[in-house]
């Protein structure tokens, strides 16, 4: 078996060595091998002295037919259409940004971080929980407040925003107001918010070329970042956990085996990406496929504009907790948990491929259209990148983000069209 995975990874890694000549590192393929098929191999390793036993087989068709429907498709798919961005086409996405446009996303960003603030103070008493209260914010991590939370929610939007005026501007206050915006989620211990702002920032960045990592110097403040980055979370993970029992190492919770404040990064890699398909086997163990009926594959739909979630057809994201059995406390089940209670091992097949021709979609359209799909693409790519820990393309708060791209971009072009036209009327009267 340990020979098996062990180039099933060296395959991984040669497929997007040639793909990577066509394409950016931030297509569909290559962000799901390193955060879906990657914890999946080290999942089947079992690392963790949590984890015994083989799987069902059901799990192991489920797992087999979403390496050829999110693996070997997208890969042939990328592989034949791809195309990098160009330094025209880049300049072209930019300068269709009107004046207007710029006011709006830079004073929307800036209302979201004072937005998330003021939602700190009212949901745990304390503008900056996590340091204040880190009981509360460990309960309060994953909760918002009704209608403002369709902006508090949306950090990896508005971290386009400023990142693209960045692109545009080269301000460095707007690459600083960036920073601010991923970090600031971590104020209440919301990792995961930060790390789908990052995706979707590498996503941007590899589309808009904004920086050229092939540089050395560039280079250098790459590792510095991702180093502060997972040094940070891995903080904000040991604070949190710190309140619901005795600090403990995490590598040691999940009986990884290794110990150390070197390991503990990996640690959390490991049991956020790789456990959760642990958890799905015992989902698959203790449930018969197809008892929701289709309800969390139909989530986009039923409960983006209004809230169904008392039907049937139409659960929450946290109702698989009725359904999963997890081997860790607080911990979850692989995305693809959900599709399996929806349809079965073979049926999952219908919405794992529907779900992918979109992000293939918006990958299609992502640089030759409006700076629109440019962000749309980021936006879904981030959710969708992190399947292994949570189907978030399935979260009714991704389709209200990409709804609030669309409105805050139609309200900047028809404030400049509002203008322009009363340039028009003035001079023609005057």
């Amino acid at each position: 078996m340990g020979n098996v995975l062990i180039l099933a990874g060296i395959i991984l890694t040669a497929l997007n060595l040639l793909l990577l000549k066509k394409s950016n590192i931030a297509n569909p393929f290559s962000l799901l091998s390193i955060l879906f098929f990657l914890p999946l191999i080290l999942s089947a390793s079992k690392l963790s002295g949590l984890q015994s036993g083989e799987w069902a087989d059901d799990t192991k068709i489920l797992i087999g037919i979403t390496v050829i429907i999110w693996g070997i498709y997208p890969y042939f798919y990328i592989l034949k259409s791809s195309r990098k961005s160009s330094t025209s086409n880049v300049n072209r996405l930019l300068a269709q940004i009107k004046p207007t446009t710029e006011y709006v996303m830079l004073l929307s960003t800036l209302a979201f971080v004072i937005l998330f603030i003021v939602e700190n103070q009212i949901l745990t008493g304390s503008l900056i929980p996590i340091v204040a209260t880190g009981d509360v914010s460990h309960h309060a991590h994953t909760k918002s407040m009704p209608i403002i939370n369709i902006v508090t929610r949306g950090a990896s939007l508005f971290a386009s925003f400023s990142y693209i005026l960045f692109a545009k501007k080269k301000r460095k206050v707007l690459l600083f107001l960036t920073i601010l915006v991923v970090l600031v989620p971590l104020t209440r211990g919301s990792r995961i918010d930060t790390f789908i702002c990052i995706i979707a920032l590498i996503v941007i960045n590899a589309e808009l070329k904004v920086i050229e990592f092939r540089q050395k110097k560039n280079i250098k403040w790459l590792i510095v970042m991702l180093v502060g980055v997972v040094v940070l979370m891995n903080i904000v993970g040991n604070e949190r956990a710190r309140f619901t029992q005795e600090y403990y190492s995490y590598s040691r919770n999940i009986s990884l085996g290794i110990e150390g404040p070197y390991f503990e990064p990996f640690a959390w890699f490991y049991g956020y990406l790789s456990l959760p398909f642990e958890n799905l086997n015992r989902v698959i163990e203790k449930n018969a496929g197809g008892e929701t009926e289709g309800g969390f594959t139909l989530m986009p739909v039923t409960n983006t504009f209004i809230n169904l979630s008392n039907h049937k057809l139409a659960p929450q994201m946290d109702t698989i907790r009725s359904y999963d059995d997890p081997i860790t406390p607080n911990g979850v089940s692989s995305g693809l948990a959900y599709f399996y209670l929806d349809f079965g091992s073979i049926g999952a097949s219908i919405p794992l491929a529907v779900y992918m021709a979109i992000w293939l979609l918006f990958y299609r359209y992502r640089n030759n259209r409006h700076i629109v799909m440019t962000i749309s693409y980021a936006m879904y790519s981030s959710s969708f990148a992190l399947a292994a820990f949570q189907p978030l393309m399935l979260n009714p708060a991704l389709y209200r983000r990409l709804i609030l791209l669309v409105v805050l971009i139609g309200i900047g072009e028809i404030m400049y069209l509002a203008a322009k036209n009363g340039r028009t009327f003035y001079k023609e009267n005057n």
